[in-house]
């Protein structure tokens, strides 16, 4: 929808939805940056983050392509940094925004209001209206556009049945299965970031001992 505003002035429609998911790469990267910062209140880990998620080779492909991978990222980490703040109708605003681009971010809409009770007691009531509004406003278009209001979960179903088809392997566990998909779960994290939250991890840990 974000693409199609533009486009309508714009014209060109893929190098508009390229141009987008290049800005929303840009985001995520200032994000993680304020983010990391406010954590840490410390300058140097913060730009060590920012850098090793704007020369992440894979942050970069995908921020070059005309996909929704980046736009939903850069909306779901916008969440996290106005949660961080206690701008809850910023916060709830940005993951309704995940919620419209992909369905995956369904699964947190009640994490938002959690947050927030669990940090002040108490539940914004606007807060939880922007964040139910994505799953009806979904099925609407769905079956505005063809009738069904399932037609997404139809069509997911539909691409799951035809892969898991053209690989058996993938509908039962196996050795080989699992070093399959703990490789792609590393090459998507990158290693360098991997390696850097295991070193966070470890320094916490350590913390945590000696208090």
């Amino acid at each position: 929808m974000i693409c199609a505003a533009v486009t309508v002035l714009a014209g060109h429609p893929f190098y508009v939805s390229k141009l987008v998911s290049a800005l929303c790469g840009v985001g995520v990267c200032l994000l993680v940056y304020e983010i990391s910062y406010r954590l840490t209140l410390h300058r140097k880990a913060a730009l060590l983050t920012f850098a090793l998620v704007a020369l992440s080779p894979l942050h970069i492909f995908n921020s070059a392509s005309a996909m929704t991978d980046i736009p939903h990222a850069f909306f779901v980490v916008a969440g996290v940094f106005f949660v961080l703040r206690r701008n809850w109708i910023a916060a709830a605003s940005f993951i309704a925004l995940a919620g419209l681009t992909r369905v995956d971010s369904w699964l947190l809409i009640p994490l938002v209001p959690a947050l927030q009770f669990f940090i002040e007691r108490r539940v914004s009531a606007l807060a939880c209206a922007i964040l139910i509004f994505p799953p009806p406003f979904w099925l609407y278009l769905s079956w505005k556009a063809t009738g069904d209001w399932f037609a997404c979960f139809v069509a997911r179903k539909a691409y799951m049945d035809w892969l898991l088809s053209v690989n058996p392997s993938l509908a039962s566990f196996s050795l080989k299965g699992v070093t399959r998909d703990v490789g792609a779960l590393l090459l998507s994290t990158d290693m360098i970031v991997l390696a850097a939250c295991l070193v966070a991890a470890w320094i916490i840990i350590k913390r945590l001992r000696r208090e």
